[in-house]
Parts: structure tokens; C-alpha cells; sequence
């Protein structure tokens, strides 16, 4: 399930591209917070601490205590600005959470056991439709990612959404019943099978 960091932010009264830049210069990300129909706050975050976080897995799926700003704040990520060449965080959307938040969260997709898929064995392919999942769920239930075990799966496999066991009282977001992958067997198999 979703982790829960700590990280510090300080309040900003001046918005706009020259006190952002200002801030860069000072080693802090200027970000945002808002939701939950309470007022937008703008406040700046240490450049250190969000990099690192943004390298270690579920950045996006992570629910951040922030604190320093008055009352802690929950929150997760909603948005991320990078810059085009450098990759470095210009600005950071976080948007506030409690227990009756629901929320929308791409959630990455691994697959496991592919040395144990008979189909896999014999030539076939994994052919990956989505890398992502998309939930919409409560913020103490979103997991890290979702794990599709291929043991056992033959050549013409599809893995199907409905396969998946999801988080408690978590849905779909789009089709219910969207193809994950499928094991496809090789290109010119069909051919060799015949001349078999």
C-alpha cells in the first residue's frame, strides 16, 4: 500500500516567474497545494528533497505529510514540471487528501514469473498493451504497483483487468474489460506449425 514521507515546505506570499526564479536560485522548487475546497497555497519545497524522492519508486503514488506551513498537510502529487534539458524540477503541483478523498492515479503495471509461462517457453512473446493502470481510490489504499504473475500462461493468453484483484474499494477508470497483455506467439509460427 501507499507510503507515507515527510517533507518540509515553507510558505511563499510572491507567485509569478521572478520570485520562481528567485527560489531556484535559492535551491528550493516553488509549488502549490490545493483541494479538498479549501484555499490554494502557495508554498516552496527544499530542490534536494523532492529530487531525491522523485528518483525512488511511487513518487506519484505517495502520500507526502507536509509540513512546516501551519497545520501538516497530506498530500500527493499531482503534477510535475521539468526542465527540457536538465530534467530538474521547476514546480511541483501537490494536491491535499483526507479519508473521504477520492483520487485518480496511474499505477505501473509489472509482470513476473515469465520463466514459468509455458507459452513464454515455447517462442511466445509478452506483448504489453499497458504499462499503467489507472485507479480511482482512497489515498490510504493506493497501491504501489500492480504485479500480474505469468505462471502457467500458454501462447493466445490475454490478461484482462477483471483478472486483477484490485485494492479495497478500488475502480477502473475507462473500459472495465481492457486487455493488459496478451503471450503472442512468434511471428512465423503458424507457418512452421503447418510444415510440421
Amino acid at each position: 500500500m501507499t507510503t507515507n514521507t515527510k517533507l518540509k515546505i515553507e510558505s511563499r506570499e510572491n507567485a509569478g516567474t521572478g520570485p520562481a526564479r528567485a527560489l531556484r536560485r535559492e535551491n528550493k522548487v516553488p509549488a502549490i497545494v490545493y483541494g479538498t475546497g479549501k484555499e490554494n497555497q502557495t508554498v516552496a519545497c527544499s530542490h534536494k528533497e523532492l529530487f531525491k524522492e522523485m528518483h525512488l519508486a511511487g513518487f506519484f503514488t505517495k502520500i507526502f505529510t507536509l509540513e512546516g506551513s501551519g497545520e501538516p498537510i497530506r498530500a500527493i502529487v499531482k503534477a510535475l514540471q521539468l526542465h527540457p534539458v536538465t530534467d530538474q524540477p521547476l514546480h511541483v503541483d501537490f494536491l491535499r487528501v483526507n479519508k473521504d478523498s477520492r483520487i485518480d492515479v496511474a499505477i505501473p503495471v509489472h509482470f513476473i514469473n515469465q520463466e514459468k509461462s509455458p507459452g513464454i517457453k515455447k517462442g511466445g512473446i509478452l506483448n504489453i498493451v499497458s504499462h499503467v493502470l489507472h485507479l480511482i481510490c482512497s489515498p490510504d489504499h493506493i497501491p504501489e504497483s500492480i504485479t500480474i504473475d505469468l505462471a502457467g500462461l500458454e501462447i493466445n493468453h490475454s490478461i484482462h483487468i477483471q483478472d486483477i484483484p484490485l485494492p479495497e474499494g478500488a475502480k477502473i477508470r475507462g473500459h472495465q474489460d481492457m486487455t493488459l497483455a496478451t503471450i503472442v506467439a512468434p511471428s512465423g509460427g503458424e507457418k512452421e506449425s503447418k510444415e510440421a
